[in-house]
């Protein structure tokens, strides 16, 4: 599977990877979720401002995953230039 690379408003909030997502965050939020989880690490696409999900860690539900990519997107519909 290539990277691919969802956006809103010509802007990037969601990157696919064969192993991982990676979502823009709240930096608390981030925190709070890389502390928790072994599975979840700061964004390389994102940096400080999002996480990197391991597909295979299966310690986020689907769910859960899936209202991180809809507050992601929530958050990048936000930004300004």
């Amino acid at each position: 599977m290539k990277r691919k690379i969802k956006k809103v408003n010509g802007r990037a909030y969601l990157v696919e990877n064969e192993k991982t997502i990676e979502v823009r965050t709240d930096e608390r939020l981030g925190k709070l979720l890389r502390e928790k989880y072994e599975s979840v690490m700061e964004s390389r696409y994102f940096g400080k401002g999002g996480i990197e999900i391991v597909r295979a860690g299966k310690q986020l539900s689907e769910s859960e995953i899936e209202d991180l990519i809809r507050l992601s997107r929530d958050l990048t519909e936000v930004l300004e230039d």
